[in-house]
């Protein structure tokens, strides 16, 4: 998810995930709207325009698929392909998204995330980033158990870099260990963040020994 657009067409992106693979990866994350900071949202039609032909091919791999989308109608489309897990930004919070992803046995990553991509470096949060994403996530486990989705299903993401600044990224590394407390797996994207650079003052494609 930090290729920065290097694997943007079907081909190129299927090689990259081939790679991936025998590299030794276990699941393949696909996405096809940056959520970078200031990034700009793409239509649902040329989402799925991007993400279409690659799902398609990726699925009958026989390897684990993410689908990194916060569209329920993109969200659908995949789970038609038969993806096996949807990794939302937004945390299944966009209307619609529970409702489909109850219905289905699919895998769920629920990210935290400060505003939106848009904004969320201009006003990152004020006060103790790691109670802010420990109260969000408990708020995302009752509307989760309102729906019924067992917890076995789903995992947290602290969401680092989004809506953070360098040091609150930091303090939910050091800290992170609360956030097993909550009582669900935790998944954590560091890979070549801002916040990496700051700290080693290496650019974006020097930073994946720093992400490890």
């Amino acid at each position: 998810f930090s290729d920065g657009g290097k694997f943007f067409s079907p081909a190129r992106a299927l090689a990259h995930a081939q790679t991936l693979l025998q590299d030794g990866a276990d699941l393949i994350d696909v996405g096809a709207e940056s959520s970078r900071p200031g990034a700009l949202p793409v239509s649902a039609q040329e989402e799925w325009a991007r993400l279409k032909d690659v799902l398609a091919e990726l699925v009958r791999w026989n390897c684990p698929i993410s689908l990194d989308t916060y569209r329920p109608e993109t969200m659908q489309k995949g789970l038609d392909l038969g993806v096996d897990v949807i990794n939302d930004i937004w945390a299944f919070r966009q209307p619609g998204a529970l409702e489909l992803v109850r219905s289905s046995n699919c895998g769920l990553c629920a990210m935290h995330m400060h505003g939106d991509p848009q904004t969320m470096q201009l006003s990152p949060i004020k006060d103790d980033s790691i109670q802010r994403v420990k109260d969000f996530f408990q708020g995302v486990t009752q509307r989760f158990d309102q729906f019924g989705i067992d917890s076995r299903r789903w995992v947290i993401d602290p969401g680092i870099g989004f809506g953070k600044t360098a040091s609150q990224n930091l303090s939910l590394l050091a800290r992170q260990q609360e956030l097993m407390e909550l009582g669900q797996a935790v998944l954590v994207g560091w890979s070549r963040k801002s916040t990496l650079g700051q700290v080693t003052g290496l650019v974006p494609d020097q930073r994946v020994i720093p992400s490890v």
